[in-house]
């Protein structure tokens, strides 16, 4: 009876592993581990990861720069319309106590369509405005 090695039994569940000859196979994890450290400390590699960085850097800046411009925007153009809505509110008010008439339904409604399209026409007039001072 000849006693064998777990390393050379090819039915054994031997720690390391082992081709059919008996011979040692490398660790995978260790030559992860090796071409891994290979290629993190080229030279190239960290010449990429700069640049990569460097751009992660700029598109960053630029999307805030963009968020930032859209949020002033939406904050802006509410000012202008909570502003316009407080004038004409105060002259809406001044109208409703004029002459000290009873007002019917149709008359308010009719105002206040007149307002609200006033609103629109005062932008749209900007609009404009602004694509010709700019184009």
């Amino acid at each position: 009876m000849t006693s064998q090695t777990p390393l050379k039994t090819e039915n054994s569940t031997a720690i390391v592993p082992c081709n059919p000859s008996g011979a040692m196979q490398p660790i995978p994890i260790k030559t992860y581990a090796v071409e891994f450290w290979e290629t993190l400390s080229e030279k190239k590699t960290a010449a990429i990861y700069k640049e990569a960085i460097i751009k992660t850097w700029e598109l960053l800046k630029q999307a805030v720069t963009v968020i930032v411009s859209v949020f002033l925007l939406f904050v802006a153009i509410l000012i202008w319309i909570w502003g316009y809505g407080f004038t004409q509110g105060k002259i809406f008010g001044e109208w409703l106590q004029n002459q000290g008439e009873v007002r019917q339904p149709e008359e308010l409604v009719e105002r206040i369509f007149k307002l609200l399209l006033d609103l629109i026409e005062k932008a749209i007039a900007w609009a404009k405005k602004q694509v010709k001072q700019f184009f």
